[in-house]
């Protein structure tokens, strides 16, 4: 009977394991002090599980693509830590970001959503690759851990004004960055403020 169960237990775990490393579950991060980037917030506003940042991305990228302004990735920006937020109470934007070229578009985009430019921030980051939608989920398990322990061993204050997400699908990636410098007021900048 222990034999039955143990064989049983490597026909599940196998499958499981070696699909946990194709997703790059067991990579290790690099993960570092780095500049963030110089984008163009186009997004939504949204209160609540942050689960519903998916449609927000897919709903502005559908727009700008209908409106010929290509969107060069996806984004989240999450203000509260879900670990002492109630789930309804959570603040983040989503949407898609465009390049300095299509700036020019800014009147046009935000007759329909919320633009905002974002200058380089000094941040911990760190990346995981993006195969799909269930590397979104993974991604949080493995980056967010490691981004809290790097700050320890470091001594940064962990800046919990927001947590950043960039999606890149075209380059299989998920970049997380997160803010080590005080006082940004990122909420009142992109989720107070108005259009």
């Amino acid at each position: 009977m222990i034999k039955i169960i143990f064989f049983l237990f490597l026909i599940i775990s196998i499958p499981i394991a070696g699909f946990l490393w194709y997703m790059g579950f067991f990579d290790t991060l690099a993960i570092g002090v780095d500049k963030s980037g110089h984008y163009w917030l186009v997004y939504e506003k949204i209160k609540g599980d942050y689960r519903q940042a998916g449609d927000s991305c897919g709903k502005v990228s559908r727009w700008l693509y209908a409106n010929n302004i290509p969107a060069s990735k996806e984004f989240g920006m999450y203000f509260d830590n879900p670990q002492k937020v109630p789930k309804n109470e959570l603040r983040s934007i989503a949407g898609a970001l465009i390049d300095d070229k299509d700036s020019d578009k800014i009147e046009q985009i935000k007759q329909e959503f919320y633009i905002q430019e974002i200058f380089p921030l000094s941040c911990i980051k760190t990346s995981f690759p993006y195969k799909n939608q269930l590397s979104l989920i993974l991604g949080i398990f493995r980056a967010y851990p490691e981004i809290a322990k790097y700050a320890e061993i470091n001594n940064y204050t962990q800046n919990y004004e927001a947590s950043i997400e960039i999606y890149d699908e075209k380059a299989g990636q998920i970049t997380y960055f997160t803010p080590i410098e005080q006082n940004l007021n990122l909420v009142d900048k992109y989720y107070n403020t108005e259009k």
